[in-house]
């Protein structure tokens, strides 16, 4: 999945998204793609989306072996994806029903991205996969 189509479902989603993070963190980090997940035989995304909607009490076990945080839901989780990959978060506002976050490109400081969202995690998400778009528009 490409990052303009990871963008497009960050501004359309409402709130936290299982398969939302497992495509997130594939896109992110593509050697994830080729593992199987070991639970009955499915992809790892499928198994995100299954343990997380159908058997949540499992979820923190596909998690944990994969590294796969719930980025849509946690606002450490997040921040932790936005440092992890070297930006940084320049400004956040909470408007009357949505978040605003700017983030800042590591290797031009100069150039800020706006995310919005009706939570914080995707406001932050927002504006990372937008720096992301345009930190690879500029090279």
């Amino acid at each position: 999945m490409t990052l303009t189509a990871i963008l497009e479902r960050l501004k359309e989603a409402t709130g936290p998204d299982a398969t939302l993070d497992a495509d997130i963190h594939l896109a992110l980090f593509p050697d994830m793609l080729g593992i199987n997940s070991g639970f009955e035989g499915v992809p790892l995304r499928e198994a995100a989306r299954r343990y997380r909607e159908d058997d949540p009490e499992y979820w923190p076990v596909v998690t944990h072996t994969y590294d796969m945080t719930a980025i849509t839901a946690s606002i450490d989780a997040a921040l932790g994806l936005v440092e992890r990959l070297g930006f940084t978060i320049h400004t956040a506002h909470h408007g009357k029903s949505f978040w605003s976050v700017d983030v800042c490109v590591p290797d031009n400081a100069m150039l800020a991205e706006e995310g919005d969202g009706p939570t914080f995690p995707l406001a932050i998400l927002t504006a990372l996969v937008t720096a992301l778009i345009a930190r690879k528009e500029q090279q």
